[in-house]
């Protein structure tokens, strides 16, 4: 997974660097890291969201790890898995920079889009662990009913 997310940002780097002022991981990881959470989760299909205890980053959970920007995210603990209000607010606070389009389409779709144009299945094997995931291979972080 980590070659992957280098990949994104370096490729979101090339083709949308100038129109996020140059520092596209600063972007995913200060209001953008939902869009990036749903490029990697187009990828990683059977990854769920997650969310941190303050609502203010989320991330996947896939295969057990929790992945942003940055790679794989050390204090797993500090995050739950998203649930349906938890989305629609991360839809809310983090998809209102979303709005911003890239010729046309919101920032997540366009680098979907270019992907998809990529040779990247060696890579998309290795992030799923040579193998499709699926949902035996995920450990779900505990959500307690407080957090909901």
């Amino acid at each position: 997974m980590e070659e992957f997310i280098d990949f994104i940002i370096n490729l979101a780097d090339e083709e949308i660097g100038d129109y996020l002022d140059g520092d596209v991981k600063h972007y995913f990881l200060n209001g953008g890291c939902y869009e990036f959470a749903k490029v990697l989760k187009n990828y990683a299909r059977e990854s769920r969201f997650v969310i941190n205890k303050e609502s203010n980053h989320c991330g996947i959970l896939h295969l057990g790890n929790i992945y942003d920007a940055t790679g794989k995210v050390d204090k797993k603990e500090k995050f739950h898995i998203a649930t349906k209000e938890d989305k629609e607010y991360m839809d809310f606070r983090f998809g209102i920079l979303e709005k911003q389009q890239v010729k046309g389409k919101r920032i997540s779709d366009y680098l979907i889009s270019i992907l998809d144009q990529c040779y990247i299945s060696n890579i998309l094997e290795k992030v799923n662990d040579g193998k499709r995931a699926n949902s035996k291979n995920i450990q779900d972080v505990e959500v307690d009913e407080d957090e909901r």
